[in-house]
């Protein structure tokens, strides 16, 4: 039978160590150089120096030397290649480069070095010490602005730990006070249920989702009937849910804009995101409805996230997220502004997304502009591979051609669109109903533009204003244009 041996030039760049390694910084990859060399972190001499041999190709690890034959020959250049010895330093230096970014978490979380050395000092019994730290961990937390849920979890995890030490003295339980605690687990509980009901209704409302939301009234009007929506945060989540359900009005809106823009300081960014989201989503539905504009109050909430970096991360932004930053400031009419955004945001988003959403976002200046010729340029560049891509591009293309009077183009464009949205699965029904207005509507003015049907202008309107349908004022734009050329 043939011996079988593993090739020995394969490259290195594909291991699990390597993927890990290339997202260090160079700091961090200095820092890690210092962890692997520490002796009471690292026993094991080989993999420091396999780690020594591999950091020299630092950043890409794409050169061509880098095979797993030249690092183990560079290593035991006296004996025969073994693939089994590279797998095995490659696997121990990388359960070193986890427990790095692990300590480096730990790290950074100054109330996780406080409540350990609390609880060590509660176990070992050391009172004096004890006492020292518990008001250092109070004075931390209190000294922190945020009250988000974790500040609440945080706050139950000290007063539990107080709660033992206190019982070694006092088993009468005399000195022990348990409401700071139960109060902190109703407020942690309260604002991360609401924050998962958010989302659980915000996918069931988009993409279709199931989720059991039955015991959703039932902790809402737990709330209403308790004095814990005094708390601020509990307050924010409670009005966000209200705002993405059936009892959203104005009211709640307008309550919870304004209690976010004081406030925002005391949650976390993904905290605050989710109740951003909600305030765009009613902005959203409420441009839906014939005669509401709320386009100015959702380029508000828009460059609110923008001036509190919520809509950036590590210098990076969602293509989605960018795209919608920039629509909206298109709606609103600041078009200087769209214009700055593009050239000051469009390389924070993900190389292999750029030119699609900074081209669809040019073309989209130049309609506004009537540059339709320049704007079908732009918008032939992406190439479109995901559902909102293609959403945008085909009502952008149609609104094109309308105005082009590009007949031939036109009503392929409307077939095309039409065949996409009955084949959507991911999106609710709601999502394409909006579009599928769009087109009929679309379809109608067209052909009145082209004579090839008559219509009674104020019951088309009447018809119009009873749909909700994307592109809503370019409608009417549109069929009113028609009208006065009528008349």
């Amino acid at each position: 039978m043939e011996n079988l041996t593993a090739p020995t030039d394969i490259s290195l760049n594909k291991t699990n160590i390597i993927q890990l390694l290339k997202t260090f910084s160079k700091s961090e990859l200095k820092e890690f150089d210092k962890f692997v060399h520490s002796p009471f972190l690292n026993n094991r001499a080989e993999v420091a120096a396999f780690f020594d041999k591999i950091k020299k190709y630092y950043p890409s690890f794409d050169h061509p030397d880098f095979t797993k034959k030249n690092v183990y020959n560079s290593l035991y250049p006296d004996s025969g290649f073994r693939d089994d010895v590279i797998r095995r330093l490659g696997s121990n230096l990388f359960k070193l480069a986890e427990d790095y970014i692990s300590y480096c978490l730990f790290k950074s979380d100054k109330f996780d070095h406080h409540k350990n050395l609390l609880d060590i000092y509660q176990r070992r019994d050391l009172n004096e010490f004890y006492n020292k730290q518990f008001q250092k961990t109070i004075q931390y937390l209190e000294g922190n602005k945020t009250r988000s849920a974790e500040y609440f979890l945080r706050t139950t995890q000290t007063e539990e730990i107080n709660r033992k030490h206190l019982i070694k003295r006092d088993t009468t339980v005399k000195t022990t006070d348990i409401q700071i605690q139960i109060d902190s687990i109703w407020k942690f509980s309260f604002i991360r249920l609401l924050r998962l009901y958010a989302v659980a209704v915000q996918h069931v409302s988009q993409f279709n989702k199931k989720y059991d939301l039955s015991s959703l009234s039932m902790l809402l009007n737990l709330i209403d009937e308790s004095d814990f929506k005094k708390e601020t945060a509990v307050e924010l989540f409670y009005l966000t849910i209200r705002l993405m359900t059936d009892r959203k009005n104005d009211k709640t809106f307008y309550r919870l804009k304004q209690l976010l823009e004081k406030n925002h300081h005391i949650l976390d960014n993904s905290e605050n995101d989710m109740i951003f989201v909600a305030l765009l989503s009613y902005c959203w539905d409420m441009n839906l409805k014939p005669g509401m504009d709320y386009s100015k109050d959702e380029f508000e909430i828009i460059n609110g996230m923008l001036d509190k970096e919520i809509l950036t991360e590590d210098g990076k932004m969602y293509s989605e997220w960018f795209m919608y930053a920039f629509l909206t400031a298109i709606k609103a009419g600041e078009i200087k502004f769209a214009e700055k955004f593009i050239e000051k945001y469009k390389d924070m988003v993900p190389e292999n997304e750029r030119s699609n959403v900074v081209n669809h976002a040019r073309a989209e200046l130049e309609f506004v502009k009537e540059n339709f010729e320049k704007a079908l340029e732009y918008l032939s560049i992406p190439k479109y591979n995901n559902i909102s891509e293609k959403l945008r591009a085909n009502n952008m293309y149609l609104r094109i051609y309308y105005e082009l009077e590009r007949s031939d183009q036109f009503f392929y464009q409307i077939d095309s669109f039409k065949h996409f949205l009955k084949n959507v699965k991911s999106l609710s029904s709601n999502l394409i109903k909006v579009r599928q207005n769009f087109v009929k509507y679309i379809l109608i003015l067209y052909k009145i533009k082209l004579g090839e049907m008559e219509t009674d202008f104020e019951v088309l309107k009447k018809e119009i204003a009873g749909s909700q349908l994307v592109n809503y004022k370019w409608i009417m734009k549109k069929l009113n244009k028609l009208e006065e050329l009528n008349s």
